[in-house]
């Protein structure tokens, strides 16, 4: 059923600007980054780790943007009825929430394949700044992106929860609180805490896979994501459809 389900919302994404903005983003990101990046003084690891951090930001504030449109489709085509439709309401939900996350994969590793291509083969930069991860660049550069969207699983979630019981304004607010604090744990302010506050693990996170700390959250970071998971099953088995509220 969960193929089915699926296979309707990748439908449904068909012409999307949505399904657009996935693959325009990554591009406009990436030649933005290597464009500055051309006369940029900074050393070779500090762009790649500025790079990754300013992703790992950005990324809650198009996943907020991103499921409230979500929303806002399924509220203009019937408040949510169709979603009742199906003989189970957790796996017609949580197709949703599965395109969006391949969506979301797509995208950061098409933006890091798209930057490390350039940032290696035009700019000629960054070889030997990621020899210490014992990978070559590209594999580094692809390990940093799919941390950035392991990050963002849990808040997939949280973010449609709140977008289906109280509407867009709250889903963006959410991802745009996020980004923020995200980039206030990168400083002093987070070293100790943001292991234990989720909504900081997008731009924290990978900033930890550069400098060898990831296995210090990685326990964290299951229990909070099978945390999460269960409470979007509880939550879409008592969803009735009702429309979400601005």
């Amino acid at each position: 059923m969960l193929i089915n389900c699926l296979k309707v919302e990748l439908y449904k994404y068909k012409r999307s600007p949505v399904l657009i903005a996935h693959f325009v983003i990554p591009v406009v990101v990436s030649l933005i980054f290597i464009a500055y990046y051309s006369v940029s003084p900074w050393s070779d690891k500090d762009k790649i780790v500025a790079f990754y951090q300013a992703l790992g930001i950005a990324f809650p504030v198009l996943i907020g943007i991103f499921t409230a449109s979500e929303v806002e489709k399924e509220l203009g085509a019937g408040h949510f009825q169709n979603l009742l439709t199906y003989k189970s309401k957790v796996v017609a939900l949580l197709s949703k929430v599965v395109v969006l996350l391949i969506l979301g994969l797509s995208a950061l590793m098409l933006t890091t394949l798209i930057f490390g291509i350039l940032f290696s083969n035009v700019l000629g930069m960054g070889g030997e700044a990621v020899a210490e991860y014992g990978h070559n660049a590209i594999v580094t550069y692809v390990i940093a992106a799919f941390v950035i969207w392991l990050a963002g699983i849990p808040f997939y979630f949280w973010t449609q929860i709140l977008a289906l019981s109280f509407g867009r304004g709250l889903a963006i607010g959410f991802g745009i609180f996020s980004a923020i604090l995200s980039g206030v744990f990168l400083t002093e302010i987070g070293s100790l805490v943001w292991r234990v506050v989720p909504i900081s693990w997008t731009g924290r996170m990978v900033n930890a896979y550069f400098e060898h700390d990831l296995m210090s959250v990685i326990f964290i970071y299951f229990v909070v994501t099978i945390v999460s998971v269960l409470c979007y099953a509880i939550f879409a088995l008592r969803y009735e459809g009702n429309s979400a509220s601005e």
